[in-house]
């Protein structure tokens, strides 16, 4: 299986310079544009996705929705909860300059706060899933 990941479109907060997390922020305007150009990129490169797969969280679903349209994908998004942004809990809404030298210290942790090393064992066994998942569907 080859992996493709791609990151959501813009939101409010990504322009605001805002930790997002695991808060429902929906793409803005030019979030949409991106995706849609992303889409398109793709297209002219010729690039086509057995599946694509999407976090529950309304900005990657509609990246990902916008992306399969333009790339005309007639399968349904895959939502893979695996694959949800980080559990940032107490830095969620606050400035990135402010909340990013807590995060970035080795081995932060914070009651609440997912830490590198449940982020990684979560989406590293959400793409075994999804990888098991598709191996069922091709029979």
């Amino acid at each position: 299986m080859l992996l493709a990941i791609m990151r959501h479109g813009q939101t409010h907060y990504n322009a605001d310079k805002r930790v997002q997390g695991q808060i429902d922020i929906p793409l803005n305007v030019t979030g949409r544009k991106q995706a849609k150009d992303v889409g398109e990129k793709l297209k002219e490169l010729g690039e086509h996705f057995d599946v694509i797969a999407a976090s529950p969280l309304s900005r990657a679903l509609e990246s990902a929705h916008i992306i399969s349209k333009v790339l005309e994908c007639d399968r349904p998004i895959v939502v893979c909860h695996g694959f949800i942004e980080r559990d940032f809990h107490h830095f969620d809404g606050m400035r990135v300059e402010d909340a990013m030298p807590s995060v970035r210290q080795k081995g932060y942790r914070h009651d609440g706060y997912e830490d590198d090393s449940r982020l990684i064992a979560r989406v590293v066994h959400a793409g075994y899933e999804l990888a098991q998942d598709m191996a069922i569907d091709a029979f």
